[in-house]
């Protein structure tokens, strides 16, 4: 069906003339051979050819909607009235759950199964009961729906057998001398420049404020305390608050430009020490503008939050985000060249329309971005459709937000969209990630994020609740390929696949708290990997029920070998057992942590002695624990 030296399993894009060709009975046929394979691979233990099977199976799947008279949004379910397509998809998307596992990949896990789950209750009622027989493993989704991701249970004792789809890494802690500077923080904006970590603007609870317009900078390698910088000076009733916008840096320049959807562009002079800005403007000259809903000015009522923006050649580009008429996310590509100070539109929309579009990314809020070491691709991973905000929703009590679990690449040469395939031990969908690309690795790293419609259980005096959302602390990197590699036939292939694979699992098994909104950043000068903040809802960390934002600095360290670990390193990269590793009350991350010396008997751990004092109530109303007269009740 396919020819005969199958060459599609090499083509990095998902979108294929030879799939949208075939009929619904052919594609099932494709998808049952496409099973067996993988089902063979995993037998033999090849997990690396097993995925790449069941990724190939997804973009027959996919390739059946693009050839839909209607282009679907990316929400709606597409079930042909063929039995035999829909039991094969479940089956590989149960296959696939089973060697996401496997690998330590529980996010991947459940949202495989979860999904699968979902696409039974869209099918038709004659289709159910046999599809629900044949495929589906809902005792391991019960089981699944109990664990955070990743689960510190199942990664105690999971070996290195796979290094083309694991990679040994270290989160450590870091603490910062002196009190003060921004603390807690969520929706701020951040870089590095000259060994500084800067922080701007952001508050300090999702649900309430203060909301802050302030600006500190941090130096990396004393840590002693946050120097305070000059406040963003622009009256907040031009600019609104300071959340969810950016500061993108250029080092040529030395500046960080700060885009909030206004034609004026802000920027800080890091030599000069102070803030500036320069105006922008744009004529809607092409036709495509108009049709794309822009008017005089791209943004409605000059507001722009929770974009994702790269610099490129002395050009801004700005992709997505919600503007003063949309709550649920724009598609809207721009680019500003920052010479001729003129903005021109490449791709996308203003406002949603009522079916999909193929040729781009959909519209979204909070998507990740990277730029490949040779500047020449812009890459767009995962976002939110949050539909509750959507001003064309009628249901929005029924409709939970949508995360995307897409890879797209924009060719700044050839000015066009192409969707990539997931390739190896990929994260699940998720919006409110953090991403930084690395460019001495050559490597994309993302960590942690939300999902509004994965859900999990947690326990209140040993009653079970359920959770409507997911948050993660799961950390991947992704080999971006250079100028100088052909995607489609550079890779080294065995019998068994491609050698290598763009998606590895970093295992650790010391980590920061579940959490999204943390922002991840590489100091160019010594390659160190830095993450602050971020936000959480407690009932994920079993400690008060109100949303939590973190204030806490870690750095993220990249085992080059790809010999398997005999222990894991946390804690400073002192050698821990995995089996000593604790959740901290307080916060929730993950490391060797000391224990409670009260008279709890070491019922909780604490990370630090921040967390300790922050945590201290709850735990006393809890465990019923009281200081230790004979010990200091910080740790044993």
């Amino acid at each position: 069906m396919v020819g005969e030296d199958i060459p599609l399993i090499l083509d990095p894009g998902v979108r294929d003339d030879v799939y949208m060709s075939m009929t619904p009975l052919e594609q099932a046929y494709l998808l049952w051979c496409y099973h067996g394979l993988a089902k063979c691979e995993y037998t033999m233990g090849y997990l690396q050819g097993a995925l790449r099977w069941i990724e190939e199976a997804r973009a027959v799947v996919l390739n059946a909607r693009f050839k839909l008279k209607r282009p679907l949004r990316d929400w709606e379910t597409y079930n042909p009235e063929l039995f035999e397509f829909t039991r094969e998809n479940l089956k590989i998307q149960s296959l696939a759950a089973d060697i996401f596992f496997d690998l330590g990949n529980t996010g991947a896990t459940m949202q495989r199964l979860w999904s699968a789950k979902t696409n039974i209750y869209d099918l038709t009622k004659h289709q159910k009961m046999p599809i629900n027989v044949f495929a589906i493993k809902f005792p391991k989704l019960i089981e699944m729906i109990k664990l955070r991701h990743p689960d510190i249970n199942h990664l105690v004792g999971l070996d290195m057998k796979y290094p083309d789809l694991c990679v040994s890494g270290t989160w450590q802690k870091l603490r910062i001398r002196n009190a003060g500077g921004p603390s807690k923080r969520l929706d701020f904006a951040s870089f590095i420049w000259d060994g500084h970590l800067y922080i701007a603007g952001g508050r300090t609870q999702s649900s309430h404020g203060p909301i802050h317009r302030d600006f500190f900078r941090l130096n990396l390698e004393t840590r002693e305390s946050w120097v305070p910088l000059p406040k963003y000076p622009v009256n907040i009733a031009a600019t609104g608050e300071f959340l969810g916008w950016h500061m993108v840096l250029d080092s040529t320049r030395a500046r960080a430009y700060l885009f909030t959807g206004r034609p004026t562009l802000d920027f800080f002079d890091l030599k000069a020490n102070r803030w500036d800005c320069m105006p922008t403007r744009f004529k809607p000259n092409n036709p495509d503008d108009q049709a794309a809903g822009i008017k005089d000015w791209p943004y409605p009522k000059n507001e722009l939050r929770y974009s994702t923006q790269q610099l490129v050649d002395g050009k801004l580009y700005v992709f997505g985000g919600t503007h003063g008429m949309l709550g649920d996310g724009c598609s809207l590509f721009m680019v500003l060249d920052l010479g001729t100070k003129q903005w021109t539109r490449l791709s996308g929309t203003v406002f949603p329309g009522q079916k999909g579009d193929y040729s781009c990314p959909g519209h979204r809020q909070s998507a990740s971005s990277w730029v490949d070491k040779a500047g020449e691709h812009i890459f767009l991973l995962f976002g939110e459709c949050d539909r509750m905000a959507s001003p064309t929703s009628t249901k929005r009590i029924l409709v939970t937000g949508y995360a995307y679990d897409d890879l797209w690449c924009w060719n700044i040469k050839t000015g066009k969209w192409f969707r990539e395939k997931m390739d190896g031990n990929s994260p699940c969908a998720r919006t409110e990630a953090s991403c930084v690309y690395h460019p001495g690795l050559g490597k994309a790293i993302v960590f942690g994020g939300y999902n509004a419609n994965v859900p999990t259980d947690f326990f209140v005096d040993n009653n079970v609740n359920r959770l409507a959302f997911s948050y993660y602390a799961d950390t991947f990197i992704y080999d971006t390929p250079t100028s100088n590699e052909d995607t489609s036939t550079s890779e080294e292939c065995s019998q068994h696949g491609p050698a290598s694979f763009r998606w590895q699992q970093v295992i650790s098994h010391g980590f920061p708290s579940y959490r999204s909104m943390a922002q991840l950043n590489v100091d160019p000068a010594t390659g160190k990997i830095y993450l602050y903040g971020g936000k959480i809802t407690n009932e994920y960390i079993y400690s008060r029920r109100v949303s939590h934002a973190f204030g806490d600095l870690w750095q993220l360290q990249l085992t080059p070998s790809r010999a398997q670990p005999e222990e894991a390193k946390t804690d400073g990269g002192r050698q821990v057992e995995p089996e000593l590793v604790r959740r901290c009350f307080a916060c929730g991350s993950v490391g060797s942590w000391k224990k409670c010396g009260g008279s709890c008997a070491g019922q909780a751990y604490f990370c630090d002695s921040d967390c300790l004092k922050e945590g201290w109530k709850d735990h006393k109303r809890i465990h019923k624990c009281k200081p230790n007269t004979s010990t200091n009740s910080s740790g044993s």
